[in-house]
């Protein structure tokens, strides 16, 4: 796994640096030995259509093995990405958020992940395994297993944490600052007028902002435009991003509630984000919304 660059702000946390940067290559190593254990069983999408049809319960048995390995793969990923995170200077998380999100998200899907496993176990132990390896499968589940075991025990670094210079810093600075749920961060513009605004993707997750003189980088995950699984951006991050490609416009679609919906949440955003009063985005001659600041992708 390539090195990761420290943070020059966390020195006095190094050992919990180090340590996610363990947790992240455990997960990255065990998100692609899962797959490896099905692959080398040809697949476990052919190894379920191997097995005979019209066996009682069989559906309910495909489910369960589809769900067991969705849920593994996807909690191995998720947790990979996210405890890198704090270690890349392009990531640099709000550490309050961070710890927040790490810790709700850890615990929500430990608990039911562990409930998951024991009523998996108890399915396969009553209903057995319909011809599919058993020893794949315990594999499969074990894998599972230790990742939540992980999670459970992050709790001492996630106090390390909170209790860094740099979270202290972060608290005086939040002091008094105006922040609602929606938005992590306030950019002001001194001028006011959606002219002094430049946005530029320099990939799907980051943008290069100018407003007024300042000139800034920030991730979808530091503004806090996060889809549900706050690991992955959000439905209107990836519509500004498909504005962006097309230099900031598309094309209205007269009956298309949700893009109009995708619109007016945007303009909220954007407003809130850059303390404008003025909508972002407007609407021209009713045929194309079109924003009133420069909207660039460079990917």
């Amino acid at each position: 796994m390539k090195k990761l660059k420290k943070r020059t702000d966390l020195k006095d946390i190094q050992n919990t640096l180090n340590h996610f940067e363990e947790l992240s290559s455990y997960f990255h190593e065990k998100y692609a030995e899962i797959g490896e254990i099905w692959k080398n069983s040809n697949g476990i999408e052919d190894k379920l259509e191997d097995i005979r049809d019209g066996m009682e319960g069989l559906n309910e048995f495909i489910n369960l093995m589809e769900a067991l390995y969705r849920k593994s793969r996807t909690l191995a990923n998720t947790y990979a990405d996210q405890f890198a995170n704090i270690l890349y200077y392009k990531y640099s998380p709000n550490l309050r958020e961070y710890v927040s999100r790490i810790r709700e998200f850890s615990q929500r899907d430990v608990g039911e992940d562990e409930i998951f496993l024991k009523e998996f176990e108890k399915e396969i132990e009553t209903k057995g395994t319909y011809g599919l390896s058993s020893s794949l499968i315990k594999c499969n589940a074990d894998i599972h297993r230790s990742l939540l075991s992980k999670l459970k025990k992050i709790e001492g670094d996630l106090c390390a944490i909170e209790k860094s210079e740099r979270y202290a810093h972060e608290n005086v600075e939040k002091a008094g600052s105006k922040r609602d749920k929606t938005t992590s961060e306030i950019i002001s513009v001194p001028s006011g007028v959606w002219s002094d605004v430049e946005i530029s993707f320099i990939s799907g997750n980051e943008i290069q902002i100018r407003a007024g003189d300042r000139k800034l980088k920030r991730t979808f995950f530091q503004l806090n435009w996060t889809g549900n699984s706050h690991t992955q951006p959000s439905e209107i991050w990836e519509f500004m991003f498909k504005m962006a490609k097309n230099s900031g416009a598309c094309q209205r679609e007269a009956d298309d509630d949700n893009q109009k919906k995708r619109i007016s949440l945007l303009n909220k955003k954007l407003m809130e984000l850059f303390e404008i009063k003025r909508k972002a985005i407007i609407c021209r001659e009713r045929k194309t919304y079109r924003t009133e600041f420069k909207l660039t992708s460079q990917c």
